[in-house]
């Protein structure tokens, strides 16, 4: 149970950033760990694995790049590649499907 009381729930934030690369607003996500579940095994592994420390485990992008053998910059690309592939599957109507 978290915090809140809420069972089995993600809680995922991500800042929006203007063209000029100045934040813009932050948007939270909350998503059951059930229902995103069966999306993260449609993901390919390295993106699953990204995505596994460091948004589920909430590791640093520095610790989940030792541990995968990669750069922080790959930790990135493979969670925002991940995440938009599960915003797709999960928000289709946002993405015109």
């Amino acid at each position: 149970m978290n915090q809140d009381g809420r069972l089995h729930v993600i809680d995922y934030g991500y800042w929006i950033y203007n063209e000029d690369g100045t934040r813009k607003n932050k948007e939270d996500v909350s998503i059951s760990f059930w229902d995103l579940h069966q999306g993260l095994k449609e993901l390919a592994p390295r993106k699953r694995e990204a995505i596994f420390y460091n948004v589920i485990l909430d590791m640093k992008q520095k610790d989940v790049a030792k541990i995968m053998g990669i750069t922080t910059v790959s930790v990135g690309q493979y969670v925002e590649a991940g995440c938009l592939q599960l915003a797709k599957a999960y928000f289709a109507e946002e993405f015109g499907k």
